[in-house]
């Protein structure tokens, strides 16, 4: 088996992302966390249209990888593409999804049930705990919603989830796993 970065990129290369949304994650890392040991990792790709699985899970122990829905952030324009995300934004209020790499922290019960408070780890999302972005459960994102209307609903930036997976994702994250929000293509 090759080392930490060698799979990750192995396993980021065999679903089509960027080398950089892997490599982005190691570096933050590296620098903030250089004796973190972790087995999870993940990326949404912002690029893809919300009704497919954009949500990928790395599994460096089993060197696997996992798909899931995941919504994006509504933001404050009517007019705006419902169907894939087109606009990102740091600001309080701004009801968008945030770029770049966060750290999975603790859980909390919450209106949408267990979630996951997200720390973002740069200038680009250093504001999602203060936002209250997290990761939960939605019924709203399911295939049969997409199905159903032809897109996701959409979240307030926070990562919402397939609730039937919510809770494993939840509990594979938390405590430290890194997830880097990226938009490929751009």
């Amino acid at each position: 088996m090759g080392t930490l970065e060698d799979i990750l990129l192995q396993l980021s290369r065999s679903e089509g992302l960027p080398d950089s949304a892997v490599l982005d994650m190691l570096a933050v890392q590296r620098s903030l966390h250089p004796r973190a040991s972790l087995l999870y990792w993940a990326v949404v790709d912002y690029g893809l249209p919300s009704t497919e699985s954009r949500l990928f899970v790395f599994d460096t122990l089993e060197a696997s990888v996992q798909r899931f829905l995941v919504a994006h952030g509504r933001g404050l324009d009517p007019n705006a593409n419902l169907l894939r995300a087109g606009a990102f934004s740091n600001e309080l209020d701004s009801d968008l999804s945030c770029l770049g790499v966060c750290r999975a922290s603790e859980t909390y019960f919450g209106s949408q049930g267990l979630s996951l408070w997200l720390d973002g780890l740069e200038r680009s999302n250093s504001n999602m705990r203060r936002r209250n972005l997290v990761m939960h459960g939605s019924d709203h994102v399911t295939s049969q919603y997409a199905a159903e209307h032809g897109i996701l609903w959409r979240s307030d930036g926070s990562l919402a989830v397939e609730p039937q997976y919510s809770v494993g994702l939840i509990n594979m994250l938390q405590g430290g796993s890194y997830i880097n929000c990226i938009r490929s293509g751009l």
